[in-house]
């Protein structure tokens, strides 16, 4: 876990490591180091398992409405300071924030994919004032009451609540758990956290026996083209009980997949028909705002921490390398390793001779 971690560098006995760890600078003091020497400390990447989930399959959270009062009650700069100790940087997705931002290593890639307007015409950013707004007008209309809580119930008698599982142990995920479930209480929702061992965890996040959770993973790429399709493949859906490889969710989208299917034929087929893909691309944003598919809280951190006791070569600001540098990845993890070299070891490198080549040519000719 993440608090295990600590002990482990200090000591000595961990030397690489890709956790988080609360006030990680000051482990500075036993020579263990991060990717840069200042906030947010490490690379930012798309938002992965900072991307949550409302399940649409949990009434009543397939109104619209109350998805949109829960991102809007959400205050993801408290979550990045308190929760992420400001080593995440806080998605705002009234501004694309998220999708694109600063240290992002995949900004210029996914950034001429995102379109701008749409993020200012549909996104959300906190807004407590517009969330407890937003619930009244649901409570209007489906004759919803505040009972002697403050929580709103329904006409059968239900309380509207909502549980946040994440796994136990992830200790930032568990601290922006409680800080959500604090704020969803104020719009008149009985929010409460549960944290669960990873099994349990991962579980009910496939077969979607849960209200709300952080995401175990999502796919990635140079493109947001694997991203979109993770959250919203018609054929990664499964009803409640069944085993979803993707769209945890549970939506069900038809309009936003053939998008996608557009997307995915146009790049495969005519990957330079820019034109083309940013029509089917803001189709899929607009899709992915308006109907709060999935809530990014944060650009996800690549964590990571080493250690100079032993090793020198570490990739950081200064020595970049190729590849993130966390140690989660085996391709990654195997080429950082052979850069390393002990300690103290003066390691010279020299710049092989150009090759030349030479053609030659037999000129023929026909008479």
């Amino acid at each position: 876990s993440n608090a295990q971690a600590i002990p482990m560098f200090e000591s000595g006995e961990m030397t690489w490591g890709g956790y988080f760890v609360t006030d990680v600078w000051t482990l500075r003091q036993y020579g263990i180091y991060t990717f840069y020497d200042h906030p947010p400390w490490n690379i930012q990447s798309w938002p992965g398992s900072t991307t949550w989930t409302i399940n649409f399959a949990y009434p009543p959270y397939n109104i619209t409405l109350v998805r949109r009062a829960v991102v809007e009650a959400i205050n993801t700069e408290q979550l990045a300071q308190i929760g992420e100790n400001g080593q995440e940087l806080a998605a705002n997705m009234s501004n694309c924030y998220g999708w694109l931002g600063p240290y992002n290593a995949y900004n210029n890639t996914w950034g001429i994919y995102v379109n701008t307007t749409i993020c200012k015409e549909y996104g959300w950013t906190f807004n407590l004032t517009e969330a407890k707004l937003l619930m009244q007008e649901v409570a209007s209309e489906y004759g919803w009451h505040l009972n002697s809580q403050g929580y709103w119930v329904t006409p059968q008698g239900w309380v509207v609540n909502l549980t946040i599982i994440v796994p136990y142990g992830w200790t930032d995920f568990m601290e922006d758990a409680q800080l959500i479930a604090q704020n969803l209480s104020k719009i008149g929702i009985d929010a409460t956290t549960e944290f669960l061992s990873y099994g349990e965890y991962y579980n009910d996040v496939f077969e979607g026996h849960f209200a709300m959770a952080n995401a175990p993973y999502s796919w990635s790429g140079m493109q947001p083209m694997s991203w979109f399709q993770f959250w919203m493949d018609i054929y990664g859906y499964a009803p409640v009980g069944s085993w979803a490889w993707a769209d945890f969710e549970r939506f069900y989208g038809h309009d936003a997949f053939r998008a996608w299917y557009d997307i995915s034929n146009i790049t495969y087929t005519n990957p330079s028909n820019y034109t083309g893909l940013m029509y089917y691309y803001t189709d899929l944003e607009k899709i992915f705002l308006k109907d709060v598919v999935m809530i990014p809280l944060f650009t996800q951190s690549y964590w990571y921490e080493y250690s100079t006791q032993y090793w020198a070569g570490w990739p950081n600001a200064t020595n970049p390398g190729l590849f993130p540098p966390s140690p989660w990845d085996a391709g990654w993890a195997a080429y950082i390793a052979v850069h390393l070299y002990p300690k103290g070891v003066t390691i010279t490198t020299t710049t092989p001779p150009a090759l030349t080549f030479t053609i030659t040519t037999t000129a023929t000719s026909t008479t």
